[in-house]
C-alpha cells in the first residue's frame, strides 16, 4: 500500500482543493493521511466532517514540516505500508500519480525516491499552467536527480528503515535536501518524472 501523509497547520483554505484532488487519486491502495500540527482554524473539524475516509492525527503542537511527517511515517510504517508519500497541504495532483510511482519502481528496487515535474516548485506558478502540462503529458520518462522538493516526495519505507526518519534539527527547508543526500548514500536512487504536480508556493 502507499500512504499519502499530509502535514497541516491552519491550512484549511489549502484543504479544500488538495484534499479533494488526493481523493481523485487512481489507485486502489492509498490511505491518505492528514497530520494536523495543532491548528486553530477548525482544519480538523472540517477534514473529519467533510472527508470522513481520510485519517487524521492531531499533535498537541506543531512540529513543523520534519516532526509532522515524522509522525505520519512512524503511522504508515506501523501499518505496512510500502511507499509514503509526503504530500504538503497546497497541492493539485494528476489522478495517476500514484499508478505512475509504482510502473516507476517496479523498474529497479534500489529506487528508494520519486519526484515529479513540479508546476511552483520554487515560485508561484498559475494554476494554468498546470492544467496545459495535463492536458499535453502523453509519454512517461524519469532520470535520477539529486533535487526532488519536499513538497511532493514519494519515498519507499525501506528507505526510513535503513537511514532513520526527517532530521528535526532543520525545522524548516533543507530537511529535504538532508534526507535525500541520506538517501543516495546508503545507495539508494532518487529519480524525477515528467507527469505535472501544481503546488501553491507561498
Amino acid at each position: 500500500p502507499i500512504w499519502a501523509c499530509i502535514v497541516n497547520w491552519n491550512g484549511r483554505k489549502h484543504l479544500e482543493y488538495s484534499l479533494p484532488s488526493l481523493l481523485s487519486t487512481q489507485y486502489p491502495n492509498l490511505e491518505i493521511l492528514l497530520v494536523d500540527n495543532a491548528s486553530k482554524d477548525g482544519s480538523v473539524e472540517y477534514v473529519h466532517k467533510t472527508f470522513p475516509r481520510i485519517k487524521v492525527v492531531v499533535n498537541e503542537s506543531n512540529l513543523m514540516w520534519a516532526g509532522g511527517n515524522n509522525v505520519g511515517i512512524r503511522l504508515a510504517i506501523e501499518k505496512g505500508a510500502d511507499w509514503i508519500m509526503l504530500a504538503n497541504n497546497d497541492i493539485l495532483v494528476e489522478p495517476r500519480w500514484a499508478e505512475v510511482g509504482m510502473k516507476i519502481a517496479s523498474t529497479d528496487s534500489s529506487i528508494g525516491i520519486i519526484g515529479y515535474d513540479v508546476i511552483g516548485e520554487s515560485e508561484k506558478a498559475d494554476v494554468d499552467l498546470w492544467y496545459l502540462a495535463c492536458d499535453n503529458f502523453k509519454e512517461l520518462t524519469f532520470g535520477d536527480t539529486r533535487a526532488i522538493a519536499g513538497c511532493f516526495m514519494m519515498v519507499n519505507s525501506r528507505v526510513f528503515q535503513s537511514i532513520g526518519l526527517i532530521d528535526e534539527a532543520y525545522q524548516l527547508y533543507g530537511e529535504d535536501n538532508d534526507l535525500e543526500a541520506r538517501a543516495l548514500k546508503a545507495g539508494f536512487r532518487a529519480v524525477r518524472c515528467n507527469l505535472p504536480i501544481w503546488h501553491y508556493s507561498e
